[in-house]
């Protein structure tokens, strides 16, 4: 593992935030087992390393749709309900 490890390449992370289980399958949700609900996952977008180019352009292209970025750090103390998207 070691010999192959490449410091070079960026690997953005991916993080699963959780389960809305307010979200039935019908309305988007799915269920595995005793798991229900919407999943929610957070995706390192920071133009960076050997993702530099990639990461700029999906936030560009992001933006055109008039979505925005918050500092993931900045937010870390919302309630739960608060912290989940209308």
């Amino acid at each position: 593992m070691i010999k192959a490890y490449n410091s070079s390449v960026t690997i953005p992370q991916l993080l699963f935030l959780g389960l809305d289980e307010r979200v039935k399958e019908e309305q988007g949700g799915f269920t595995h087992g005793i798991y229900s609900g919407r999943p929610y996952f957070a995706l390192d977008v920071t133009p960076k390393g050997s993702v530099k180019g990639e990461a700029e352009q999906l936030v560009e292209g992001l933006k055109a749709k008039k979505l925005e970025f918050i500092a993931a750090r900045v937010n870390m103390s919302l309630d739960a309900p608060d912290g989940m998207s209308p």
